[in-house]
């Protein structure tokens, strides 16, 4: 049986969850569970999922957005594929801020290409 893209992603049922700047299209994509979906960011959440396409808006939006992530939650971080959109983000450059910013444990997924912000 092949797994839904929010099981790879490690996507609970239930979960506290935020889209930030997500394309519906993307959203849908995910074939999410029953989700406990979230308009604003307030408080902390299971899951976070962070469409973005400048390294700019990466490094000013990640912190606030990790501040909100519960200890055992999971952030998801999806930019066009280099060059697209004039992203200036790509895989290393995301990588390297992660664990900059202090992730102990990094999983990578096609679904982090998904978005088309």
């Amino acid at each position: 049986m092949t797994k839904s893209i929010s099981e790879k992603m490690g996507i609970e049922q239930n979960a506290r969850s935020i889209f930030i700047n997500a394309p519906e299209d993307a959203v849908k994509a995910i074939e999410l569970p029953d989700i406990n979906l979230q308009k604003k960011l307030t408080g902390d959440f299971d899951y976070i999922h962070f469409f973005v396409i400048s390294q700019k808006d990466f490094h000013n939006e990640f912190p606030i957005l990790k501040s909100h992530l519960k200890k055992t939650g999971s952030l998801w971080v999806s930019w066009q594929k280099s060059g697209k959109n004039n992203t200036d983000l790509n895989m290393k450059s995301v990588l390297k801020s992660d664990k900059e910013m202090g992730f102990l444990k990094i999983k990578v997924s096609a679904a982090t290409l998904l978005g088309q912000p």
